[in-house]
């Protein structure tokens, strides 16, 4: 018998009748407080459906020990739910007030838990990330028409995908960086810690490219740890770096994103 199907008979006896309980209660002390022999004297008391297993009059007895009683008020009392409907009328007004729901759940005396699932069960709400894109001007519609027009006439030669670079860039700070929204420290107590870090510590900035026949690069922008990259350094990068590779790969048939 698996947890689940034992946890589904006891919360019917937990609602089942003092009578009910007591007949249970009383073939246990008859039959020498076995459990095996008290469900064997019950067959036939009880509807098939209700008939008690070894393990469920196992744990009848060990609550009754601990509870003196025969019926368990506490079990009555979790039926209670936060999920009440002036809580969610009350979440649902809170959505246009405050975005956050740590500042909401205590402002509304509701657990986080509790309140997301009022959100997403009751509400049919599901959270959405912001995120930053470049706005499109007039001008820039007609520019991405003829773009699609260009890579669908290039597309139909063979493994023109094949021939793009594309590449990326990255910021490595040199004496060590700490994203505080990601680190926590586990402990009893608070170590009350103090690392001193520069206000503006040195980073390189390091760039490379990659297509199908492998990786270009890596290539360092020295001397430039405060400040951007910007499009004189970059121009100087590709004159001075990605230009001569493609002169090393002997092949001038290569798309630069």
């Amino acid at each position: 018998m698996t947890y689940q199907k034992f946890s589904f008979l006891f919360d019917i006896y937990e609602m089942g009748t003092l009578e009910q309980n007591w007949k249970i209660l009383k073939t246990y002390f008859q039959s020498g407080k076995s459990s095996t022999q008290t469900v064997r004297k019950l067959r036939g008391k009880f509807d098939r459906k209700e008939m008690p297993s070894t393990q469920f009059v196992d744990q009848f007895v060990k609550r009754i020990r601990q509870t003196g009683s025969l019926l368990d008020k506490a079990t009555r009392s979790r039926a209670r739910s936060v999920r009440s409907t002036e809580n969610i009328a009350t979440v649902a007004q809170s959505v246009f007030e405050q975005p956050s729901t740590r500042h909401r759940s205590q402002n509304l005396n509701i657990s986080r838990i509790s309140l997301r699932r009022i959100l997403n069960k009751d509400l049919d709400m599901k959270p959405y990330k912001v995120q930053l894109v470049q706005e499109l001007k007039l001008h820039d519609h007609p520019v991405r028409f003829r773009f699609v027009q260009w890579a669908e006439q290039r597309l139909v030669e063979e493994h023109f995908y094949r021939k793009i670079i594309f590449s990326d860039k990255a910021h490595f700070h040199l004496g060590g960086y700490v994203n505080k929204q990601n680190c926590r420290i586990w402990g009893s107590e608070n170590p009350h810690v103090v690392m001193e870090k520069p206000m503006h510590p040195q980073r390189v900035i390091v760039w490379c490219g990659f297509w199908s026949g492998g990786i270009i690069g890596s290539f360092f922008f020295e001397n430039e740890q405060r400040a951007a990259v910007n499009g004189e350094r970059y121009r100087a990068m590709l004159n001075e770096f990605l230009l001569p590779k493609f002169e090393e790969e002997d092949t001038d048939d290569i798309w630069f994103q």
